[in-house]
């Protein structure tokens, strides 16, 4: 993913689209794992891209909100 090994937070919430507090609230919550280097929090890029991948697959079709 754009040939970085790691993203902050910052850098990691834009590529998701989300907010960093969500993104931090779910590296809490262990969804995404994150390294801890002193103060930083780093989000290796392997992981996004197996996150993303797994969106990926969803088919919104089959969302219980999408049936009318």
């Amino acid at each position: 993913m754009y040939g970085k090994r790691t993203y902050s937070i910052a850098e990691a919430s834009k590529l998701l689209g989300i907010h960093r507090l969500t993104l931090s609230a779910a590296i809490r919550r262990g969804e995404i794992p994150a390294l801890r280097v002193g103060r930083r929090v780093l989000i290796p890029s392997q992981a996004l891209e197996r996150l993303l991948e797994g969106v990926q697959g969803v088919d919104p079709s089959q969302d219980e909100g999408a049936r009318g």
